[in-house]
């Protein structure tokens, strides 16, 4: 039996198969590799049970089939405990697996590394690269001198050449034909513990030597930024034997490499020489290596790494793919057909056929393709799997009603996008030649081989000299119990194999970008920011801005900074091209450096940019709601203070006109009003505010807002009048017709409709004096009368006749101020010197009681009846009662204030600027009674002032400050008054005013002179 997996891109087999004969499987060839097989299509037409049964008489190996590229080697460096051997044919780039790690020296400086590359001896190591640079220069202790970048289709970029790896990293190459150690080459600070017995027999390698690269300034960049490089190779792999001149020597020509495969013992079929068909080899080599006249590149090659781990018939199977070939094992021997027509080897006619021949025209649409498309590796696409130009015919798809059908044919051990092509088109051109006759011959077809071309003249059919190939050959006892041969032949052209001009590769079709490349970051610019927390504080910060860099791969930046005088960085990272970072020490340089991160932890070079921390330049906004109305010779100035957290103060601008420009600034302020005093009547002025934060930044100037002070008859001047005896506690008593809705705590009203004193008390009126309707009949009281027996207001005039009352009619403290009723005792009720202080009780005579002028000197007994602690209650004697200058000390509401003494300093003259205050009054008085005292202080000055001036003032009192003030520019020359209160005990008390006057004018025609007057008045009650 043979039987090509050629059977893959015909139809009908199956079925042919299914009929009376009986195969020979121990005769047969079976044929393990072909172009036919492309995509698995072995098991279309032959069920896997089937095949497999048919291949076990003879064989143990299982169908090849072409899947996708999973023979690529190592491409980077591996490490485990027992990884899979690497092996190599042709020529590729690779990476290796790390067999051995020793860190040596001081600080563990040095690193040696044992890396391997293949599992047998090479030609050689053609190419070094570390990461993306390729060493262009190695000394002959094995000193990277210089080393080229490359891009990421593998060519060098032109001015990268550098040294940066010099005295840094060290090689040896060991190409696996070595019997020592190193292959008895010496490695200046290699690892002791790698000795003469680690040899590594037979497994090609590199020995290493990495030297640790610290930064050793700011701007020092390592020589491994993203660690130590990845380590690969450009191998010229196993050397193989070539029958045609009985040398071993290194080659990539797929007839050789198949034969190697077949034979090798370590990890290939062990099969015996002497069961390989060297001629079938030689003349497949022969075709291998001819010149295409297309490209004049090479026919077929095969480059390329696989592991140990790979199928042995998968693998076989893609090395046949690479000559698009056949293999198969017949007559004791394997046999190996490369793809190109050869000339008919035999005839065939209707004499030579022993039963009827089937004929399957097309093979099912599901198995049809027009077009195939795959991929490549090879230098072309810097050895990473990269697509071949489609392969289709325009005439195939039309054929197929215009809808393309493709197949994909990965092409792992091809290097070369034409020959990709050229293998992708025989495919293509056998896929399309579908007709298949099977059927049994006589003896004459029993020389065929599986793979021959044979020509088939058929009258029936209309052939004369068609050309078939073999693709099935089986040889058996026919049913009429005669030997015949049974075959299945396969519609062939003789321009099936011809050359084929392929598409133009474009490699940046296939762009794939270098992971290592282009990490530099761009246009690194530092910007000053900051941070204000709730209580104000401003902390400088910066804003870190930079470019990305062109690798797509790039998943985020390490950004690192430190003060210039310092070695250690505080470091973060952020997946954005900007950050804001701190908080920095003002005034201090600052380093601060960024570097790209690649998602598979590659890094870039650090790109470095100075900068000084610096406070805080952004302004608080405005004042609002800026506001001035009039007062009595002042002006109130409100406003609404800015939210912003570092918020200080407000600066207060006045001027006569709406001119901003021209304003001065009078006062600051942290509240949100002012009082602007001592203007005078009717001083009109305008005015404008800036906020100001704790760094000195300055807001503009506010909206304008103007006022005009008003005189003596404002409604501002009664209320401070006012607020200054309620400040004291004291409260006057105010006629009103009715009681208001409400008052302030104390307040005292008259009600002249009732009649009755009100007082507030805080949540209503209550009434002070109250009032019982009704009388008292005289006649019916005998005896003496006592309180309780007379109604209040009971007795008035008409109930007393004239000099009625006298002494021995009242009882001692008999009279209280609920039984007399108002304005009922006069002069003509009252007998002379009849009532004595014994007979009234005290607060019982009070205003409303005595008509005016009433008491007489000659109506008391005698002098002194009538105390303040007695017989008057507070605020009974009116002003129309007293005589003028009758009393000493003054009486208000309850409290008395008397003058104790007025004191004016004489005048002093001072200079236009005084740099340290000037105590102006620096007095001991004697305070004769323990108590509180009121101290009142006018300041009366002259001179000239300017925008600058300045005064400031303070009142003392026994060492207790009462008052102070301030007032800049124009406002300088005022005439300051301090009012304030304290209480002392008896005895000496110093009393001290402070005044202080800074930048006034030094005009010689202005006198500067100061006078102070001061009152000190005592309060009691």
């Amino acid at each position: 039996m043979g039987q090509s997996l050629l059977s893959g891109v015909i139809g009908g087999v199956s079925g042919a198969l299914a009929g009376g004969k009986t195969p020979l499987p121990h005769l047969g060839a079976l044929v393990l590799g072909t172009i036919g097989f492309v995509g698995g299509f072995a098991s279309t037409y032959l069920s896997k049970k089937d095949l497999n049964n048919q291949l076990s008489a003879t064989s143990s190996l299982t169908p090849a089939t072409v899947s996708e590229p999973k023979y690529s080697g190592y491409t980077v460096n591996s490490k485990g405990s027992a990884l899979h051997h690497q092996v190599i044919y042709g020529k590729t780039k690779v990476g290796g697996v790390v067999v051995f790690d020793d860190a040596t020296g001081t600080n563990n400086e040095y690193l040696s590394r044992i890396i391997a590359f293949a599992g047998h001896e090479i030609e050689e190591f053609e190419d070094i690269f570390l990461d993306n640079y390729k060493v262009t220069s190695l000394g002959t202790d094995g000193n990277v001198a210089t080393v080229q970048e490359v891009d990421e289709k593998g060519n060098l970029i032109s001015g990268t050449s550098s040294t940066r790896f010099s005295g840094l990293v060290k090689i040896r190459k060991i190409d696996g034909g070595h019997t020592s150690s190193l292959g008895g080459q010496s490695l200046s600070n290699f690892s002791s513990k790698w000795t003469s017995n680690h040899i590594l027999r037979g497994i090609a390698h590199l020995a290493i030597v990495f030297k640790a690269d610290l930064p050793t300034s700011s701007s020092d960049v390592s020589a491994y930024p993203n660690g130590l490089p990845v380590v690969t190779a450009l191998v010229k792999g196993k050397k193989v034997y070539d029958p045609r001149t009985s040398t071993t020597a290194w080659s990539d020509n797929p007839a050789l490499i198949i034969r190697d495969f077949l034979t090798n013992t370590s990890y290939g079929l062990s099969e015996d020489e002497v069961n390989i068909d060297d001629d079938r080899i030689e003349t497949a080599a022969d075709i291998c290596d001819e010149t295409v006249t297309t490209d004049s590149s090479t026919r077929y090659t095969c480059n390329g790494a696989w592991l140990t781990s790979a199928v042995p018939v998968d693998l076989l199977g893609q090395f046949v793919a690479t000559c698009a070939g056949t293999v198969w094992y017949a007559q004791g021997k394997w046999r190996l057909k490369a793809g190109k027509y050869t000339t008919p080897v035999l005839n065939l006619n209707e004499d030579d056929l022993r039963s009827p021949l089937s004929v399957s025209t097309r093979h099912s649409r599901r198995d049809n393709f027009n077009g195939v498309r795959g991929v490549f590796k090879g230098p072309a696409s810097n050895y990473q799997p990269t697509d071949y130009p489609l392969v289709t015919d325009s005439s195939f798809v039309t054929a197929d009603g215009g809808e393309e059908s493709l197949l994909d044919l990965p092409l792992p051990f091809t290097d070369s996008p034409g020959e990709a092509q050229r293998i992708a088109n025989i495919a293509l051109e056998r896929n399309r030649s579908q007709i298949t006759l099977t059927g049994s011959f006589g003896l004459r077809a029993f020389q065929l081989e599986v793979g021959d071309i044979v020509t088939l003249t058929n009258s029936r059919l209309g052939y004369t000299n068609e050309i078939f190939e073999v693709v099935h050959w089986a040889f058996g006892v026919g049913e009429d119990q005669g030997l015949d041969v049974s075959l299945v032949l396969r519609a062939i052209t003789t321009t099936a194999y011809d050359e084929y001009a392929d598409t133009a590769f474009e490699s940046e079709n296939t762009d794939f970008p270098n992971p290592n490349a282009n990490l530099t970051i761009s246009s690194l610019t530092v910007s000053g920011s900051g941070k204000t927390l709730g209580d104000g504080t401003f902390l400088p910060n910066a804003i870190v801005s930079w470019g990305a860099p062109g690798n797509p791969f790039v998943v985020s930046y390490d950004v690192e900074w430190r003060q210039t005088s310092e070695t250690d960085y505080n470091s973060t990272t952020t997946p954005e091209t900007s950050i804001e970072i701190g908080p920095f020490v003002d005034s201090v340089q600052y380093l601060i450096r960024v570097r790209a991160v690649t998602q598979s932890g590659s890094k870039g070079p650090f790109v470095t940019a100075n900068f000084t921390g610096g406070g805080d330049t952004t302004a608080p906004a405005a004042p609002t709601g800026v506001s001035a109305s009039g007062e009595f010779q002042a002006i109130r100035v409100g406003w609404t203070n800015p939210a912003d957290l570092d918020f200080s103060h407000v600066e207060i601008y006045e001027h006569t006109s709406n001119n901003s420009g021209a304003a001065t600034k009078i006062a600051i302020s942290t509240g949100d009003h002012y009082y602007r005093t001592n203007l005078g009547l009717g001083a009109t002025r305008y005015y404008w505010l800036k906020s100001v934060d704790y760094s000195g930044n300055k807001s503009g100037f506010s909206s304008v807002a103007s006022a005009t002070s008003e005189d003596v008859g404002s409604a501002s001047f009664v209320n401070d009048v006012t607020a200054l005896f309620e400040d004291q506690g004291l409260h006057y008593i105010e006629d009103v017709s009715s009681l208001p809705a409400s008052g302030t705590t104390g307040q005292q009203v008259f009600n002249t409709s009732d009649g009755k004193l009100y007082r507030w008390n805080g949540s209503q009126w209550v009434e002070v004096v109250g009032s019982i309707a009704g009388s008292v009949d005289f006649s019916d009281i005998t005896g003496t009368l006592a309180d309780a027996q007379v109604a209040v207001n009971s007795i008035n005039g008409t109930k007393i006749t004239d000099n009625s009352i006298t002494s021995t009619e009242i009882a001692a403290n008999t009279i209280q101020a609920g039984n007399i009723a108002a304005q009922t005792i006069t002069g003509s009720r009252i007998a002379g010197q009849t009532i004595a202080g014994s007979n009234i009780a005290g607060q019982t005579i009070t205003g409303n009681k005595i008509v005016a002028n009433t008491i007489t000197g000659g109506l008391l007994a005698t002098s002194g009846i009538i105390t303040n602690t007695a017989q008057i209650n507070n605020g009974v004697i009116q002003n129309a009662n007293i005589q003028n200058a009758a009393v000493g000390t003054l009486t208000i509401a309850g409290d008395a204030v008397g003058v104790v003494d007025p004191y004016n300093s004489s005048t002093i003259s001072v200079s236009y600027s005084m740099s340290n205050p000037t105590n102006l009054v620096n007095t001991s008085y004697n305070f004769a009674y323990a108590g509180e005292y009121i101290v009142t202080a006018i300041i009366e000055q002259s001179g000239g002032v300017t925008s600058s001036s300045e005064i400031a003032y303070s009142l003392f009192l026994d060492g207790t400050l009462l008052t102070l003030g301030q007032a800049l520019g124009s406002g300088a020359l005022t005439n300051p008054v301090m009012i304030g209160s304290k209480s002392v005990s008896s005895g000496n008390r110093q009393i001290l005013i402070s005044y202080q006057r800074v930048n006034w004018s030094s005009d010689s025609s202005l006198t500067n002179s100061v006078k102070v007057r001061m009152i000190v008045w005592r309060k009691y009650r």
